[in-house]
């Protein structure tokens, strides 16, 4: 009898386990606008920054050529050359667009509200997404 319920309570461990990885980490940080928030997101496949994002906040995007960039998340607008959207993948710059990021299971998004490093650099590829 006590190997059933030590299978079966291996059998529920490992299931809650394999559900936590199938689940990403999402953080808001306005800065000095106003407080922190932080979300878990049900991972799905194809799941990139962006589409996790808009999964828990109301973004406002705007496409320049084949891009696609984040200008506002929850009315907290970006102002060109003062203040801007980026994002980060557990803690580090990725270099990629949010739109073309592919989000793994586990992975925690961090999308942080600073200052504008990026558009007088546009044609610099070295610009921190």
């Amino acid at each position: 009898m006590n190997k059933k319920i030590i299978l079966l309570f291996s059998v529920c461990a490992f299931a809650f386990t394999l559900q936590a990885q199938q689940k990403v980490s999402l953080v808001i940080d306005y800065s000095e606008v106003k407080e922190k928030e932080t979300f878990e997101v049900l991972w799905e496949e194809n799941m990139t920054a962006l589409t996790a994002l808009q999964s828990c906040a109301e973004v406002t995007t705007h496409p320049v050529g084949d891009y696609i960039f984040v200008t506002a998340i929850n009315d907290v607008k970006a102002t060109v050359g003062v203040k801007a959207w980026y994002y980060r993948i557990n803690g580090e710059s990725v270099n990629v667009l949010a739109f073309r990021y592919f989000v793994k299971p586990g992975e925690q998004i961090t999308w942080i509200y600073k200052k504008d490093e990026c558009s007088s650099k546009v044609q610099k590829p070295r610009c921190e997404k």
